[in-house]
């Protein structure tokens, strides 16, 4: 868990609360299993998962990576009670619940999916400083409020809601 890592090929883990640093080249995710909290950062590069990673959270997933692309493929899954994450790139995250998105966030550019509702916590800042913010949910969109989601531009952003949008 230290800055200085150079995880080669994918990284399973599994405790209470866990941390991953990589300094180089990125991290990839395998299985991941946090009963409490899981933090990863990536200085040196993506955060990416495999093709069929399970990754389990019962905390706030906190990422910061370089960019962020995770739940991506049908054959994975990515749950998390709470979501933080920030990238000066790309971040593509795919949620298989409810999103919940909580603290200081950041991205280069956004997509964020779930098939379920998706919702921030109070207070919760999203800023995005390029043009295209993607948000998609097969449930209800709310609490993400569209001064939280691009602060830079709102060009680019599309809302894709089979339930209710909320944008306050």
């Amino acid at each position: 868990d230290t800055a200085t890592n150079d995880f080669v090929g994918a990284v399973n883990s599994n405790g209470a609360n866990v941390t991953l640093a990589d300094g180089t080249g990125g991290i990839i995710l395998g299985n991941t299993s946090a009963t409490g909290n899981l933090v990863v950062t990536s200085t040196g590069g993506a955060i990416t998962d495999t093709p069929t990673a399970v990754t389990a959270v019962s905390g706030n997933s906190n990422l910061t990576g370089t960019s962020i692309t995770l739940g991506d493929t049908a054959t994975d899954a990515f749950n998390t009670a709470t979501l933080t994450f920030n990238s000066t790139g790309a971040v593509n995250i795919t949620e298989d619940s409810n999103m919940l998105v909580t603290g200081i966030n950041s991205a280069g550019t956004l997509v964020l999916q779930t098939p379920a509702d998706m919702d921030s916590v109070s207070g919760a800042v999203i800023t995005v400083t390029g043009t295209a913010v993607q948000l998609l949910a097969g449930g209800t969109i709310g609490g993400l409020e569209v001064g939280e989601v691009a602060k830079t531009s709102l060009n680019g952003i599309s809302y894709n809601a089979f339930g209710t949008l909320t944008a306050n």
